[in-house]
């Protein structure tokens, strides 16, 4: 489907699930090199930057999650968005609805309906804009996620934690693998659309590396966060498994003299005590004797 955005000093058009008949009509209209046409019909595996005449074909890919029902974020697939870049022109194409291009159209809309000035950004950067600050927003969720882990760490719910903390660490290594490439998308934009779009395209490209920096760099924080809640919930995980692995060890050894003294009276030999008056009375004694001397050598020496 075809959707058309008419600004004051140029056009835009957003292009969702395009049929090859559409695909055919803008590459018409606006003479696109029949290479990009064709790549244009199916989604592309690799972001790029290249250059065609006096227009620029983008390639960009987007981390996508999923909020479920428990709390806990889980990954979904990463979504693309093809930019066609002209002076005057905008063209947008995207195999899924994209919740910050939608955004920003209905944004173009009031913009119409109110007959405003045109922004003084090129369109591209606008949605760009509006496309990292959706990813911020994603990532001050994972923080809350993270927060809330950090809580129930400290709530002995360590072994809870292990899974949680593995689907987030898992979201951000994808998130960082996804937009670590659009640095590099950006500086090759800049370069090969200044001499085309002008110095004013250039200094709109600084500053969308600046916002994708402070995105990249959030991201970072928040991968060494999430590494230092897995080192505390390993250690306390570990902590609590040696005190447990401890406290059978000591139960073992307070047992191990009554074990002895019993396996001493059940051997088929002549053995002292047996037959005597009270002869069961006096072993139980000398079994819980023995313990007790065991249990008051580890208070002793600080095992308990």
């Amino acid at each position: 489907m075809i959707t058309k955005y008419q600004k004051k000093y140029s056009v835009w058009l957003d292009l969702n699930l395009p049929t090859r008949d559409e695909i055919e009509i803008i590459s018409k209209d606006y003479n696109l090199d029949p290479s990009i046409a064709d790549d244009l019909l199916n989604p592309t595996p690799k972001q790029k930057v290249s250059l065609s005449g006096a227009l620029l074909y983008v390639v960009i890919h987007i981390p996508v999650f999923k909020h479920s029902h428990s709390g806990i974020y889980s990954q979904g697939n990463e979504q693309e968005i093809d930019f066609v870049i002209g002076r005057k022109m905008l063209i947008t194409i995207h195999y899924d609805t994209i919740d910050a291009i939608y955004k920003y159209s209905k944004a173009v809309e009031v913009k119409e309906m109110l007959e405003r000035e045109e922004g003084g950004n090129h369109a591209f950067v606008e949605i760009m804009i509006e496309i990292y600050k959706s990813l911020f927003d994603e990532l001050a969720y994972i923080e809350d996620q993270l927060r809330e882990i950090e809580k129930k760490i400290f709530q002995e719910r360590e072994k809870e934690m292990v899974l949680s903390i593995s689907n987030i660490g898992r979201n951000l290594l994808n998130f960082r693998r996804i937009i670590e490439l659009h640095g590099e998308i950006l500086e090759e934009l800049k370069m090969l659309g200044t001499p085309i779009l002008g110095k004013k395209f250039d200094s709109e490209i600084n500053e969308l590396i600046l916002e994708w920096q402070r995105l990249s760099k959030s991201a970072e924080n928040h991968t060494a966060f999430i590494h230092e809640l897995r080192e505390t919930n390993n250690s306390l995980l570990s902590t609590k498994q040696n005190e447990i692995m401890k406290m059978l060890t000591v139960l073992a050894f307070l047992t191990l003299p009554a074990s002895l003294i019993a396996s001493i009276f059940n051997m088929s030999t002549s053995l002292p005590l047996v037959g005597e008056p009270y002869d069961f009375e006096i072993v139980i004694s000398m079994m819980i004797f023995a313990s007790a001397c065991m249990f008051l050598l580890f208070k002793y020496k600080k095992w308990l």
